[in-house]
């Protein structure tokens, strides 16, 4: 059996990376707020690279990963976000290719459309990840 001493390296790592998503979001509203449109390109690239790491990361050997190795009904779930990570990623980078091609405000819209998105799909991984590592502790409460 895994105790939660074993389980905080999972969720500390997976808390981190959603730090970093969650600042890169922060600095393009920033530079929206600021309107410092020449920073927006710079803001927006960062934004989709820390995407890209993290969904890559979280497909190959993260967390929910060994959330679904303890509690293995997680699975339709976990297939479901990784389905997203394709199409959050894709509308990060449409939003880079038209930054000089729509209205501010309509751009805008979409990029707080996303940014509704990424924070429901980073909480339902959250979510995922702590309902399979708590599995152990469960077992262990019936024992």
């Amino acid at each position: 059996m895994y105790n939660n001493h074993q389980n905080r390296p999972f969720l500390t790592h997976l808390r981190e990376a959603h730090r970093h998503i969650r600042e890169a979001i922060s600095a393009v509203t920033c530079v929206l707020a600021d309107r410092k449109l020449g920073d927006l390109r710079p803001a927006m690239i960062e934004l989709s690279h820390q995407l890209a790491e993290h969904f890559v990361e979280e497909e190959t050997d993260g967390c929910a990963e060994e959330a679904v190795a303890r509690r293995p009904g997680l699975s339709p779930k976990v297939c479901r976000l990784w389905h997203e990570h394709s199409a959050l990623l894709d509308d990060a980078d449409r939003l880079i290719a038209t930054i000089d091609l729509e209205p501010l405000d309509e751009w805008t819209a979409r990029f707080d459309d996303l940014q509704r998105r990424l924070e429901e799909h980073l909480q339902c991984e959250v979510s995922v990840v702590e309902a399979g590592l708590n599995a152990d502790r469960e077992l262990e409460s019936l024992e």
